[in-house]
């Protein structure tokens, strides 16, 4: 890999994004996206824009003012750009963020394969009925993602229930648990799952540990995934070092040094699934990118985006059961950032 070029300008701007209706999860309650855009222009006059895209402080993400006060470091001291992914130690969203900017300055999707994409619809729980169902079924979608964190058993099962008549062949359910459940709810609700059509189910058990996590893929044969347990790429590593067996979901705007991760993507047995993190149109290229660089049938985790207000940070163009790579390509990123 060549050396990381060395950055003659280094700017960014602050965005804020409001949610169609406040989007709740088993710990709380989320109202506004706030994030940076970053412009970054080498000495050669090739530019990249990254997206810092943190999750909430009570979600586990970084301090608003410790990710400003490092930006506001690195545009006073440029330097080459692993060495300002490294000086961001300990906010995975800025390196995150600094890597995507560097994957564009140094051209680097140019060269890797471009695959089409799979797309997971998202279906919210007060839509989450036969009808809804098999109105996005014709449309083309073929796996959908329903969260159930927050739910009682009984109420997922009635929830369930008038949807397994609806889903044909060949469709699938995602379930995202946000480790909500105990020991004893998680062997209930696997063997009441048993046999259905769940492509995998996101993190159900409560204060899990990896062995805890694995203990419990052994267990059952419905695929299991990490997804809180993989959110930045030290705890991808421990998961590697565990021969995690089954599926990873990535949100990669908070995951830290893209490069680190392509590295250990390529050493790795497991599956990737990306999923947004509710970041803009920049962050959401940089998601399909990395998608569409590998061979991986299971679709990709951006359907949530909805769930945002509509504004010039939003995708322009048509997200739909299936993307080609090429999606993106002629995003006007510089008309983006006069914007802000």
């Amino acid at each position: 890999m060549v050396a990381a070029p060395l950055i003659k300008k280094f700017a960014f701007k602050p965005y804020q994004r409001s949610f169609q209706e406040s989007v709740s999860f088993g710990n709380g309650i989320w109202k506004t996206r706030e994030g940076w855009i970053l412009r970054l222009e080498d000495a050669q006059g090739h530019i990249g824009f990254g997206e810092i895209a943190p999750l909430p402080p009570a979600w586990g993400g970084e301090s608003m003012e410790a990710i400003k006060n490092c930006l506001t470091y690195l545009a006073k001291n440029r330097q080459p750009l692993q060495e300002s992914i490294q000086k961001a130690h300990g906010l995975p969203s800025v390196q995150a963020g600094i890597s995507m900017a560097r994957l564009q300055i140094e051209r680097f999707f140019k060269t890797q394969p471009k695959n089409t994409l799979k797309v997971a619809a998202f279906l919210p729980t007060h839509k989450a009925t036969p009808a809804y169902l098999t109105a996005k079924i014709k449309e083309g979608y073929e796996t959908f993602k329903l969260k159930i964190s927050g739910l009682s058993l009984p109420a997922i099962y009635d929830l369930l229930e008038p949807l397994w008549a609806a889903i044909p062949a060949g469709t699938t359910l995602r379930l995202d648990a946000n480790q909500s459940f105990s020991k004893n709810d998680c062997a209930q609700l696997l063997a009441y799952l048993n046999n259905k059509p769940i492509e995998f189910i996101e993190e159900p058990l409560k204060n899990a540990t990896l062995k805890g996590m694995l203990d419990l893929q052994h267990k059952t044969n419905i695929p299991l995934a990490l997804d809180e347990q993989v959110g930045t790429l030290e705890k991808l590593r421990q998961a590697e070092a565990a021969e995690w067996p089954s599926i990873y979901v990535i949100k990669p705007s908070g995951l830290g040094d893209l490069y680190a991760f392509l590295k250990i993507r390529a050493a790795s047995r497991g599956t990737f699934v990306y999923s947004t993190a509710f970041e803009t149109v920049i962050g959401l290229k940089t998601l399909i990118q990395l998608a569409s660089s590998e061979h991986n049938p299971l679709a990709i985790g951006i359907g949530a985006l909805e769930t945002l207000r509509p504004d010039f940070l939003s995708p322009q163009q048509d997200i739909r059961p299936y993307l080609q790579a090429e999606w993106g390509m002629n995003i006007p990123f510089e008309t983006l950032w006069n914007a802000l």
